[in-house]
């Protein structure tokens, strides 16, 4: 019966239908599946529900395809506002150096003139 249990479990992992609890279940279960081979079958029926499936429609690969380009110009857009982030950074820094350079010298040349 554990058997069966764990296979549901992990298939409930595999469609992203779990909680928090039910992923420290999962860490467990996994471990007890892989001893006991339940990975290698559940393999063998995904395998075989996957080929059973019908050949998406080219409408739905098109689909498919927006929603990947989708993504990457997302995470793309991130990756440059992350490098924008680290350049406004060490320009604040560089124009605060300076300004403190230019303080220290400008009181320098004040007590020298006075």
């Amino acid at each position: 019966m554990e058997k069966n249990q764990d296979k549901q479990q992990i298939r409930r992992y595999l469609n992203g239908a779990y909680n928090s609890h039910e992923a420290k279940e999962m860490a467990e279960s996994l471990l007890r599946a892989d001893k006991e081979g339940i990975l290698d079958d559940l393999a063998d029926e995904v395998w075989e529900e996957a080929l059973s499936l019908p050949e998406p429609s080219d409408q739905i690969k098109e689909q498919y395809k927006k929603e990947a380009q989708h993504l990457l110009e997302s995470m793309q857009s991130q990756k440059r506002s992350f490098t924008k982030r680290i350049l406004y950074m060490a320009t604040g820094i560089a124009a605060s150096i300076l300004v403190i350079w230019g303080a220290i010298t400008m009181k320098q040349q004040w007590d020298i003139q006075h």
